[in-house]
């Protein structure tokens, strides 16, 4: 893994990203709180059926807290975000399923 390409980091504005990221997803996005790692280096292996090749990109861990249909807080949840070009491409809940902007299902490779 050391000759992997991952690419240039996200940009400066990557949190603010992540937040426009999920405005589909949540059901009151311009309320939810955010806690957000510093990105790092990772990857990501299609499945094997696909022959599990993996795929580099910057990561950014975060902890969103969004509210529920009845407006209370539900908590913070773990949340992955994956970059590429300086760039959203994918994200990951805690239970590991993808979704792309606007929350549709994602299983994307650069």
């Amino acid at each position: 893994m050391a000759a992997a390409n991952y690419g240039p980091p996200p940009p400066a504005n990557y949190q603010q990203q992540i937040k426009d990221y999920m405005v589909g997803t949540l059901k009151d996005p311009f309320s939810a709180e955010y806690i957000f790692s510093k990105p790092t280096k990772g990857y990501m292996h299609n499945a094997l059926i696909a022959g599990g090749a993996p795929h580099f990109y910057w990561r950014v861990d975060a902890k969103i807290n969004g509210k529920n249909e009845f407006g209370a807080y539900v908590g913070f949840q773990p949340y992955t975000f994956w970059f590429h070009n300086g760039k959203v491409v994918a994200a990951n809940n805690a239970a590991g399923f993808g979704f792309g902007p606007n929350g549709a299902p994602l299983f994307t490779t650069p």
